[in-house]
């Protein structure tokens, strides 16, 4: 499996630097037009180092350490070019661009970055363009994990990717006001078909303990927590009917906790 996976990861990471190279061709025409000799080099520069941002195998000992190296550098890819679509949309300045896009490329100097540090270290670079930022974080690992997951099956996955997938999960619960999605809004969003999707969230139930799913409906401990303290403080608890129909332990639960908290702030204002 491992040959047809790093023919895999090295196709990927060449989409993504055409799709990038593309983008900046366009920054460089904008730069000769305005005659902005500062603004060209700049480009220029990073033109040259997107040719050579991909892992030589000749760095690494065993085809094993190579592949992983691959899947870093492929989301790096796929966040740069996120973030250069958003660039290109105007969502972001100049200046903001090119130091995100300067600071992602300087990870690939660390041989040492597993795929976790290159995950959290490009979250921490990306969230310096805000809620632009983390749609492009989002959208990146979206387009890495439903590629690789289209390609070689949800058991292939790395640890920090099955983490990244759940995290994916959760920051589309954590964007809805309702406290559950179902499975076919979920399916959507992230670019698998729902037979699948379904197979890979019954597996993620053993990993995540976090995460509730009751078919089609799916949510984590932590939403319906969240949900019922939102209602609570507005007195009015008949939207919980429909929640306490779908996942009625997770519900008690959590309003039992909601009262817990409540009583504990009672007690710190009267002691």
């Amino acid at each position: 499996m491992s040959m047809p996976v790093r023919s895999f990861l090295e196709n990927f990471i060449s989409k993504k630097k055409r799709e990038i190279r593309n983008i900046l061709a366009q920054v460089k025409r904008e730069a000769f037009a305005v005659m902005d000799q500062r603004l060209l080099n700049t480009v220029l520069s990073l033109e040259a180092k997107v040719d050579r941002f991909a892992p030589r195998p000749t760095d690494y000992l065993s085809q094993e350490d190579y592949i992983k190296a691959l899947k870093s550098f492929a989301l790096m890819t796929s966040y740069l070019s996120e973030v250069s679509k958003i660039f290109e949309k105007k969502l972001v300045k100049l200046e903001e661009f090119l130091q995100v896009f300067q600071d992602t490329l300087s990870l690939s100097n660390n041989l040492a970055l597993d795929l976790g540090g290159i995950i959290t270290n490009c979250r921490d670079i990306l969230s310096n363009l805000g809620n632009e930022g983390l749609k492009a974080f989002l959208e990146g690992s979206r387009g890495y994990l439903a590629s690789l997951i289209e390609f070689s099956g949800y058991d292939h996955l790395l640890r920090e990717e099955a983490e990244l997938l759940k995290q994916y999960i959760v920051e589309l619960l954590v964007a809805q006001d309702k406290p559950f999605l179902r499975i076919s809004e979920v399916s959507i969003r992230i670019g698998l078909n729902e037979k699948t999707l379904r197979s890979i969230i019954k597996k993620m139930l053993k990993e995540f303990p976090e995460i509730l799913y009751n078919d089609p409906f799916i949510t984590t401990r932590e939403k319906i927590i969240s949900y019922v303290e939102n209602i609570t403080k507005k007195a009015d608890l008949s939207e919980l009917i429909n929640l306490g129909k779908v996942f009625p332990q997770a519900l008690e639960k959590a309003y039992y906790e909601n009262l817990r908290k409540m009583a504990n702030k009672l007690l710190s204002l009267l002691s």
